[in-house]
């Protein structure tokens, strides 16, 4: 759904704002709704749902959104981070060359080790 780049990007601009910590969640989703009526198939439904939930805190300050317009994740950013204004530590994420996703969570830490 979302390229390494993308979510190094995404994560590196939630932590600009002197947050100790940022967590992307991502859904990707296919539901398929049989309708039957007197052992007949009526009508068959299959929708996907993609979608995108951040999270951000410091301290005991958390704020989250999410979306599930995929082209508007910069906004939903920009209006996360307005809630922080400590003075951010020069760090930059860049997650490793192989991605392992654990239940389609991306979670990263700042001066903590998990």
């Amino acid at each position: 759904m979302l390229k390494k780049e993308q979510i190094e990007k995404y994560l590196n601009k939630c932590l600009t704002t002197g947050a100790d910590f940022a967590e992307i969640f991502l859904e990707e989703s296919i539901n398929t709704k049989i309708n039957l009526f007197d052992k007949q198939i009526q009508n068959v439904n299959t929708e996907m749902i993609k979608g995108i939930g951040i999270r951000i805190s410091l301290k005991e300050k958390v704020v989250y959104g999410s979306t599930n317009d995929l082209n508007n994740i910069d906004s939903l950013i920009e209006r996360l981070i307005t809630n922080f204004k400590d003075k951010p530590l020069n760090i930059k994420i860049k997650l490793p060359r192989k991605t392992i996703y654990k239940d389609n969570i991306i979670t990263v830490y700042r001066n903590k080790k998990v």
